[in-house]
């Protein structure tokens, strides 16, 4: 990847995989996202795309209402639309599986402030769970 650079921080994930790249700059929707790209020994396991800087929530509603109708377009309906919206915020996470990647879209706005945007697609099944 051309504009990719080395991650400052491995920011690491609960099973070790840890952030080597950061591509700034993407844009989607005509929003600004980061991403990172993680890394399990030597394989790329999850890439994890965030909208930034952190939008309002009603700007990273309209931004998630965006990402979740072009992901149903391209891998169909969602396989679990999991969240919890009440008076204290909304935390949204649909899920998609397409061959080996999970794909998950993540709203999370918590009393009416900053929101989070994210979309993860990380490996399913390792390499050698796969030869099973």
């Amino acid at each position: 990847m051309p504009d990719a650079r080395p991650s400052s921080n491995y920011d690491p994930l609960g099973n070790g995989a840890r952030s080597l790249l950061v591509l700034d700059n993407i844009e989607l929707f005509g929003q600004p996202f980061k991403g990172k790209f993680y890394f399990q020994g030597e394989s790329l396991y999850e890439v994890m795309l965030s909208l930034t800087p952190q939008p309002t929530a009603n700007q990273g509603k309209a931004t998630f209402d965006n990402l979740r109708v072009a992901l149903r377009a391209k891998y169909g309906p969602e396989i679990n639309t999991g969240g919890v919206v009440n008076s204290v915020g909304s935390i949204i996470n649909p899920t998609w599986i397409s061959g080996g990647t999970n794909i998950e879209l993540t709203y999370v706005s918590i009393g009416g402030g900053d929101a989070v945007v994210n979309v993860v697609y990380q490996a399913r099944v390792g390499k050698e769970a796969a030869k099973l």
